[in-house]
């Protein structure tokens, strides 16, 4: 079978499984994430964190988004540019500065400066799933790998335990993450 309908038949499961888990679980679940992701080095002695907002039953950005912006840590957010896989981060210093942008995912405001990133730079990377080599299952518009491709910073990949799995369809465009955090533990790729 070749790469893109493995991925889009592991898309549909995925998804399938995602919206079978309770309300109460996803709590669990998140908070679980959020307490690991404060065991990170390269979240605690990032320079600036670069961090998607969660939707559709992704791990629970806003907590990490609230926490950043309380503690006054420079906090950036993707913007889409266009429909096309173009995607830049905007710095923040406020949930408010977030508007409805392409596919209807909060996104910085017109008024928003362009975010740069450093080495020390920590990106939170979204995913349908990972592996154990820091490949992800993502939603098939490749934005965060064409952003990850120029990106010097750390990444973290964010999942739930039961989407980490030991291999993972990916080709040569796919971009890995350095660290999955879930609400079970934090594993290292590299």
């Amino acid at each position: 079978m070749p790469v893109s309908a493995e991925k889009s038949a592991l898309r549909r499961e995925i998804l399938l499984r995602r919206q079978q888990v309770s309300a109460q679980e996803r709590l669990a679940r998140d908070v679980g994430i959020f307490e690991n992701v404060q065991q990170c080095a390269a979240f605690l002695q990032a320079d600036a964190v670069f961090c998607f907002v969660s939707e559709k039953g992704e791990p629970d950005t806003r907590r990490l988004i609230e926490f950043c912006l309380a503690m006054g840590i420079r906090l950036a957010v993707p913007r889409c540019m266009d429909k096309n896989g173009a995607m830049a981060f905007f710095w923040i210093t406020a949930e408010q500065q977030l508007v409805p942008g392409f596919f209807g995912i909060p996104e910085p405001d017109e008024h928003c400066p362009p975010a740069a990133f450093t080495p020390n730079t920590c990106c939170f990377v979204p995913a349908l799933a990972f592996d154990r080599k820091g490949n992800r299952l993502g939603y098939g518009k490749g934005y965060y790998d064409r952003f990850l491709a120029g990106f010097c910073g750390h990444t973290i990949g964010l999942c739930d335990e039961e989407f980490l799995f030991n291999s993972l369809p990916a080709d040569e465009f796919d971009r890995q993450a350095e660290e999955i955090v879930t609400e079970h533990n934090r594993y290292t790729t590299r």
